[in-house]
């Protein structure tokens, strides 16, 4: 069994264990206390079969899936911040990481296709978390850059460069137009 997020930043181990990921202290003692290296892999499969199952259907999230996805994106986002770099670097294992990054390519990629980006460039709550934990991934740890780099001639980048590019009238530049 894996951990479980309870809500806010605070996270509990099988074994009962709780820890708010929004602390050092917190962030650590959970990194430290997962035993069976499963830290977003599953979580993130298990949305990414709930996001297949309504865009096959052309149906929407429920309620329970946005609620899961807000919960480990955040977790994802507090732990990038909050825990020792170190312990980040050693202890979540590189094929973790680079599940997180399928994911949030894939999570672009549909972004870049919403009518409500190209048109005025918002995004919903879920987009905007899963753009926060990418930043805050990529400003505190190296691994997950290094990743993005080694990622098939660069995915992410050409990716990232879509969404920008898919904002119309911004010219590539990412910013509102004034047209």
């Amino acid at each position: 069994m894996t951990w479980t997020i309870l809500g806010g930043s605070i996270v509990q181990l099988p074994d009962g264990r709780r820890f708010d990921t929004e602390t050092t202290k917190g962030a650590n003692e959970f990194l430290e206390g997962i035993s069976d290296n499963d830290f977003f892999s599953s979580k993130l499969k298990a949305i990414q079969i709930a996001k297949t199952r309504t865009n096959k259907k052309k149906l929407h999230l429920t309620a329970n899936d946005k609620d899961r996805i807000q919960k480990i994106h955040s977790t994802i986002e507090s732990l990038s911040n909050n825990a020792n770099l170190k312990l980040f670097r050693e202890l979540i294992p590189y094929s973790d990481i680079r599940c997180w990054l399928d994911y949030v390519i894939n999570d672009m990629k549909l972004m870049s296709k919403k009518k409500s980006w190209i048109k005025t460039g918002d995004l919903d709550e879920l987009d905007n978390r899963v753009l926060r934990s990418i930043l805050a991934m990529f400003r505190n740890h190296v691994v997950p850059v290094a990743l993005a780099f080694e990622q098939g001639n660069n995915k992410f980048f050409y990716v990232l460069a879509d969404l920008v590019k898919a904002r119309k009238g911004n010219k590539g530049r990412g910013f509102h137009s004034r047209e």
